[in-house]
């Protein structure tokens, strides 16, 4: 069976912003101008093959209820999850509020804790399964961003790995080598 890849959306795989960037948004939703990051689409089309696809944010049930059919059109996702999935935890240096993405709520419906991966630009999220973590770039809007080609590439080269969890992917950049370097953006 495939591995389950968790994608998170804000500032992973999109950017919403309620002031418009000078580049045409994707979509809007309630307040917000949505942008998709350059290479979704041909993401999660080399990734479908090769793992089961999910979506968690830490965003809010409207916003994401709009957002991933969009994102996710013609792909079938083992769930979609949303804030209220996420725990609430509190920095004790700061004080401010979190929302963590516990990994447990995921093995405990059945998936593999050793080959289930959760892409975020926030490692604070999903602390507690850092093994699980593969930690993107934020994406704030940059057009010429191209961290979803070489995750591609490496998550293609990790796919067999028996155990994601001991694998140390915080230099996962230097092991995105491969076919898709060489294609066109778009």
């Amino acid at each position: 069976m495939n591995p389950l890849l968790i994608l998170d959306l804000d500032e992973t795989l999109v950017h919403a912003n309620e002031d418009p960037l000078p580049i045409g948004a994707g979509w809007r939703i309630g307040p917000y101008h949505v942008y998709k990051r350059p290479h979704v689409d041909t993401f999660l089309s080399s990734m479908a093959p090769l793992y089961r696809l999910a979506a968690w944010t830490s965003s809010g049930i409207d916003y994401a209820a709009e957002l991933i059919p969009k994102v996710f059109a013609g792909y079938q996702l083992e769930f979609a999850w949303d804030t209220t999935r996420c725990t609430v935890r509190t920095n004790i240096e700061t004080g401010d509020r979190y929302r963590l993405k516990n990994l447990k709520k995921v093995f405990r419906r059945g998936y593999d804790k050793h080959r289930t991966l959760i892409v975020d630009d926030t490692p604070e999220k999903v602390a507690k399964q850092y093994g699980n973590h593969i930690q993107i770039r934020e994406f704030t809007g940059d057009m010429a961003d191209c961290e979803l080609r070489l995750l591609a590439l490496y998550l293609h080269h990790i796919h067999d790995n028996p155990d994601f969890r001991s694998l140390d992917k915080r230099g996962w950049r230097s092991q995105a080598t491969g076919p898709l370097s060489a294609a066109p953006a778009p």
